[in-house]
């Protein structure tokens, strides 16, 4: 049996590239379908990166991995979450520290989905990654990944931002990763 390239169905490139080297060095082959996918407003990540899947298996027609995550304020009840990408680009850096400062408790989640024509629902895999936030960064507003600079995971001393490859290894997109391989080469060996 030939083997599958999986469609990574993203707008954003540095979350492509991120993706598709965990998958590679996992043992899984990517390529990127650019497409912006319309999301369902809800604040549960899982319903969310499910109706993603659905949206872009029907836009290509093949095997696709979508994913979505976003960053958790504990004083906010876990707010912005599936809001995340909004608030930054409604209020950026300094309305955000109008709302967290030095210290506050944070988290990041990711929900990954792969949908393929042999599936009644996506397979969802989910990561969580507990840190607290920072202030002490330089504030790039073109950031594709804007809070990665204010979050310092429970494990490390230095930003998410300031994170090798290899330290990033622990982070929440990377565990959904992992548990979708898993899940993958089981079911598509």
């Amino acid at each position: 049996m030939p083997e599958t390239i999986l469609a990574i169905v993203t707008g954003n490139n540095k979350k492509f590239a991120e993706m598709s080297r965990a998958l590679h060095d996992l043992g899984i082959e990517t390529e990127r379908v650019d497409a912006e996918i319309d999301e369902i407003k809800s604040m549960d990540v899982e319903c969310v990166v499910r109706d993603k899947a659905l949206k872009a298996f029907a836009l290509v027609q093949r095997p696709v991995l979508v994913d979505d995550s976003g960053i958790y304020f504990e004083k906010y009840n876990n707010f912005p979450g599936t809001y995340s990408k909004f608030l930054f680009r409604a209020i950026g850096y300094d309305g955000i520290f109008r709302l967290v400062q030095e210290g506050d408790r944070a988290t990041f989640i990711c929900c990954v989905a792969y949908m393929d024509g042999t599936l009644r629902e996506p397979m969802v895999m989910k990561g969580v990654y507990p840190g607290t936030i920072t202030e002490n960064f330089p504030r790039d507003e073109t950031n594709e990944m804007p809070y990665a600079p204010l979050y310092v995971p429970h494990h490390s001393v230095v930003r998410m931002s300031e994170m090798t490859p290899e330290e990033r290894a622990l982070d929440h997109r990377h565990q959904a990763l992992k548990q979708f391989a898993q899940w993958y080469q089981q079911h598509h060996a």
